[in-house]
């Protein structure tokens, strides 16, 4: 996998889901997130990447990432009984598409470069 970026890095997520009735063409809507969250993110759940769900890639019966939010004051522990630490301070909170929440650790949340390079069209469009 691809190194993550630098949490906070702005990003935006896009929705073709409104339509222009001048042109009948699909037009970008920008998300809804918390300040601060991005939405080219993948994540890794179950040993595989879920790509984020933006602009008409949600893969039916798969849960992806909806946006992702850095919280440096996090900690994260390794699961079961450990005290074990899994990074110094810092994890993502990832919120999915059926609507719940985890956290996940920088090594398992990544930059979708084609997602992002949709995103960056999208907000050219826009403009």
């Amino acid at each position: 996998p691809t190194e993550p970026t630098e949490p906070g890095e702005p990003s935006h997520e896009v929705d073709f889901t409104a339509t222009d009735v001048s042109t009948k063409r699909k037009r970008p809507t920008l998300p809804r997130g918390p300040a601060g969250a991005v939405f080219d993110r993948a994540v890794i759940w179950d040993g595989t990447w879920r790509a984020p769900a933006l602009m008409g890639r949600r893969e039916k019966g798969i849960h992806q990432p909806l946006w992702c939010l850095w919280h440096e004051d996090v900690e994260l522990f390794e699961a079961g009984d450990s005290d074990e630490k899994l990074e110094d301070r810092g994890a993502w909170e990832v919120q999915w598409t059926d609507r719940t929440s985890s956290y996940a650790s920088s090594d398992d949340v990544r930059v979708d470069e084609a997602a992002r390079a949709r995103v960056a069209e999208a907000i050219a469009e826009r403009a």
